[in-house]
């Protein structure tokens, strides 16, 4: 499936995931003649036998890991978070599936630059299911105003936030700029990006 004999087209991100209904996805990177990156999924009957293209991500987005894909365990949806940088992509998108990976849709586009504009973001970092509050969170970890922690609205229609750069005063630094986070039940931690090494948490 690797596009290079060592499988580090993929690897080095290392995407591969097993969903609810025991079909398998996996990324691949396409170092030749494109910068595509691709999600990859096999069905439970092949188990890894055969595999079909589902999601191809163009224009230099990419996976960041594993942590770019998910899959809500009420709804048995999988999310998947675009990855980039540089000025030539104007959307981050969250890409859903509603039937196990099979078909894929750009579900939200986020607003993106590579500056600090109101509104929008630079890139995803992570998406997660939580066990406790049964929602999918997503992560902008950069340092605008608008980057931070999102998650699935209670209608599943959207994203909310649930902590913004923006709404953070009195720190040294953005402190809402989760690269991912870790669920508690009585609160959220999540690991900083960019040059504060520090987890943080809510």
């Amino acid at each position: 499936v690797s596009s290079s004999p060592d499988g580090s087209s993929w690897a080095a991100d290392g995407i591969f995931l097993r969903t609810a209904a025991n079909a398998l996805i996996m990324e691949q990177r396409d170092l030749g003649t494109t910068t595509n990156t691709v999600l990859l999924r096999s069905d439970s009957g092949s188990d890894g036998g055969a595999w079909s293209t589902v999601l191809t991500l163009a224009g230099g987005a990419r996976f960041l890991g594993p942590q770019s894909v998910c899959q809500d365990a009420n709804t048995g949806y999988l999310y998947a978070v675009e990855y980039m940088t540089g000025e030539r992509l104007t959307v981050a998108n969250i890409h859903r599936s509603t039937d196990d990976g099979v078909t894929w849709t750009a579900w939200k586009a986020m607003p993106r630059s590579e500056t600090d504009v109101a509104g929008k973001i630079r890139h995803w970092h992570s998406c997660r299911y939580d066990s406790v509050s049964q929602r999918v969170y997503f992560m902008a970890g950069d340092t605008s105003a608008d980057a931070g922690i999102y998650r699935v609205n209670s209608g599943g229609t959207d994203i909310e936030p649930v902590l913004l750069n923006s709404q953070v005063t009195g720190q040294p630094k953005p402190c809402a700029r989760a690269v991912d986070i870790m669920f508690f039940p009585t609160h959220i931690a999540w690991p900083m990006d960019g040059e504060d090494p520090h987890v943080r948490r809510m």
